[in-house]
């Protein structure tokens, strides 16, 4: 007998641009403030670059697809954790991808053009325990991820994108 197959979709959280697991607790205001700031400042990175996306970067054959912001809330989904991140997510249409970890939180033209100190640089020194990954499907389209837990307040949160690579 098969198992039924459980979809929980995350929700939109228009204020700050971001995805949330529709069962978890709401976002506190801080850190709604503070996803908002770090998808506008992502994305005005990717536009002076010419990229579609700051987390997918240079990889992504498209710039169809901008940032958004994510909020895990509390758990653990440091490094090695990437697919209780999809599920807690519950992007199913990832769940049998093939996980690529980077080794940079961003493309190595954007370090060597000062990103590191930039606006999305200094809202990154917000988080620890930050990691970058793709989520690949056997199509060309791939899930870009860069979470961390937030210093201050707690919780995981991030940037999400899509990228495609032919």
């Amino acid at each position: 007998q098969l198992e039924p197959i459980r979809y929980n979709p995350p929700i939109f959280l228009p204020q700050s641009q971001s995805i949330a697991p529709s069962y978890t607790d709401a976002a506190p205001q801080d850190v709604t403030d503070y996803l908002e700031k770090l998808v506008r400042a992502a994305q005005q990175t990717a536009e002076s670059h010419c990229y579609g996306s700051f987390v997918a970067g240079q990889i992504s054959e498209s710039d169809d697809f901008a940032d958004v912001g994510v909020w895990l809330g509390e758990g653990n989904y440091q490094k090695n954790y990437e697919k209780k991140i999809l599920d807690k997510l519950g992007i199913i249409a990832w769940a049998d991808a093939e996980i690529d970890q980077m080794d940079n939180l961003y493309d190595e033209k954007l370090k060597v053009e000062g990103s590191e100190t930039s606006a999305i640089g200094k809202l990154l020194d917000n988080l620890e325990d930050c990691h970058r990954f793709f989520a690949r499907r056997q199509d060309s389209y791939f899930a870009c991820f860069l979470v961390g837990r937030l210093k201050v307040q707690g919780g995981w949160c991030g940037l999400a994108s899509i990228g495609v690579a032919t």
